[in-house]
């Protein structure tokens, strides 16, 4: 018995701690509106970026573009000599992506807009 009320006065305390909020000091200088934050007019929000990349296979066969962790982005079908034009609005933070054609892996910088690359 003596340890049962050791115990629920040690949770008792415990709760009771435990229910103190924590409080700030009120400084209104900190918060602003976001009416008076000041942006550069220039600032680009898009946080994806669109490539056109052209791709060119030597045989009909499926092309896979992935994401550097190996998630799939697109299939296309490539057929023989025959270029093939693709959009594609990635995360501007991306760098690079993977292609998958035919057995080849293929790690592809994303460095301009316009993007080619031929198979061989």
């Amino acid at each position: 018995m003596k340890k049962f009320i050791i115990l629920t006065a040690v949770g008792l305390m415990l709760f009771a701690v435990s229910c103190q909020k924590d409080r700030l000091p009120d400084n209104p200088n900190q918060q602003k509106s976001i009416t008076e934050l000041n942006i550069n007019p220039n600032f680009d929000w898009k946080t994806t970026q669109t490539y056109k990349i052209t791709l060119t296979g030597y045989a009909n066969s499926t092309c896979k573009i992935f994401y550097p962790n190996g998630d799939l982005i697109q299939k296309v079908f490539l057929h023989t000599n025959e270029p093939f034009s693709i959009n594609l609005s990635l995360p501007k933070a991306l760098t690079t992506i993977q292609l998958q054609y035919m057995g080849q892996k293929i790690q592809l910088k994303l460095q301009d807009n316009e993007i080619q690359y031929v198979f061989n």
